[in-house]
């Protein structure tokens, strides 16, 4: 089951199907097999094929409703939202926030589910309840982004807008503010509240502002201040993803080389990274910026293609970097 799950990283699902497939053949841990292939279809886009994997891992369970039933609830109600069986899905998180499993999560939710069936007075009485117990701003955020999802722009902005007064001076709430001005695109606005979050002494809290902070040059074409604010970033806390960022942003500046070097460093310093998939395809990006277009061929196939799904971006690369050959 493990290898399975570890396939499922990776993007090898024929891998991970023979892998589950082999473990529910001697029956061994069937109710994680099943949640494992469970996960896999809805990971491809098969929902029905999802949730009937899921109904076969709760069956298979032989204990008493615990933390693995409820994992694969959870599972089951976004494969249901998925699928388009909304009244299935809005079951599912009723009986979540019954059990008391992750029930502000679970509000919300519903909330979306109700705006994907288009019964907005419903999704307004469930975002309301949620944020009646917890006005964070990843929450505003989340129902700006139900309404943002469906072109609802100007109702999700009124969530935004209230977001803006709810925290206080602290660095979280620099932080959080300018967040919600970056979404708002008034990235003047968000730098200065980034700027204001880094002099905070919470270095996770410093590193995700300068991150945030470079975005903002970026968005002003400041490339410069943005790979300063990037190192400044990393400084405070090494993040494959930041590194990533800051590659792409060196390239953007006319350095490919340097960009390059960057990117492949931190593939060999974190071989473990959740974003390997990005890392590899932009070093992609980068050998073809360099007009490097065998390194760039090789990687592709080799090392990108045999591992990650192949999509029509994907394949058109694939035929463009194989006429360079």
């Amino acid at each position: 089951v493990d290898l399975g799950m570890n396939y499922i990283a990776t993007g090898e699902y024929d891998l991970a199907k023979d892998s589950f497939d082999h473990a529910i053949s001697i029956g061994d841990e069937n109710e994680l097999a099943y949640r494992g292939l469970g996960i896999m279809t809805l990971n491809q886009g098969l929902y029905d094929d999802s949730v009937a994997y899921f109904n076969k891992a709760i069956d298979a369970i032989e204990m008493n409703v615990g933390e693995l039933e409820y994992d694969i609830l959870k599972y089951k109600a976004d494969a249901l939202t998925k699928a388009g069986d909304y009244e299935a899905a809005i079951g599912v998180l009723d009986s979540l926030i019954e059990l008391g499993v992750d029930v502000n999560a679970n509000k919300l939710k519903k909330g979306d589910v109700y705006l994907l069936m288009g019964d907005g007075n419903n999704a307004l009485k469930w975002f309301d309840l949620a944020l009646a117990e917890n006005e964070s701003v990843e929450n505003f955020i989340s129902i700006y982004n139900s309404f943002y999802k469906l072109g609802l722009y100007e109702q999700g902005m009124t969530y935004l807008n209230k977001a803006l007064v709810v925290d206080g001076g602290s660095a979280q709430a620099h932080l959080n503010r300018g967040k919600i001005y970056y979404i708002m695109n008034n990235y003047v606005n968000a730098a200065t509240e980034f700027t204001f979050a880094v002099e905070g002494t919470d270095q996770a809290i410093t590193a995700e502002a300068y991150m945030y902070l470079a975005f903002c040059y970026e968005k002003e074409n400041d490339l410069s201040k943005a790979i300063d604010a990037y190192y400044a970033s990393l400084r405070n806390n090494e993040k494959p993803d930041v590194y990533n960022y800051l590659s792409m942003c060196i390239s953007e500046n006319g350095e490919n080389n340097l960009a390059w070097s960057q990117i492949h460093q931190t593939i060999d310093k974190f071989p473990d990274a959740e974003n390997m998939q990005q890392l590899i395809w932009n070093e992609i990006v980068l050998y073809e910026r360099m007009e490097m277009f065998h390194s760039a061929y090789t990687r592709l196939v080799e090392d990108y293609m045999s591992v990650y799904p192949v999509d029509s971006v994907v394949e058109k690369e694939y035929q463009f970097l194989k006429l360079k050959q």
